[in-house]
């Protein structure tokens, strides 16, 4: 239900159960423009910082895909999840000590500033 850049972006991948007995090997990738009848983006997230990355919460209403949309073959939606993941954590690790070396930054230019007792 909830994607980052969702409002932004021009196409997406889609996770959906496409076997619902297969537990996690029913999961499916589709790539999907984000023009498509019944893509909605219903909220944006109202983050605390990081507001070059949105994240917002998706809707689908009788949205339709085609087979030829699929990422990889049926059922491969978990593993390429799990690689889409794997592959994000460094830019989630950059934007952390991005913001930890900023916070310090301004405490340190606060403390050299500051006059107590004055």
């Amino acid at each position: 239900q909830f994607i980052t850049s969702g409002q932004h972006a021009g196409t997406v991948i889609v996770f959906a159960v496409t076997d619902p007995e297969a537990g996690k090997r029913g999961i499916s990738a589709f790539i999907v423009p984000t023009d498509t009848p019944g893509y909605q983006v219903v909220r944006v997230e109202d983050k605390l910082g990081q507001h070059a990355s949105d994240t917002c919460q998706l809707a689908f209403e009788d949205m339709r895909v085609h087979e030829s949309q699929r990422l990889g073959e049926e059922g491969e939606g978990y593993r390429i999840a799990l690689a889409n993941l794997e592959g994000g954590r460094i830019g989630i690790a950059a934007q952390a000590v991005g913001m930890a070396r900023a916070a310090f930054e301004a405490a340190r230019d606060y403390a050299r500033d500051r006059e107590a007792f004055g």
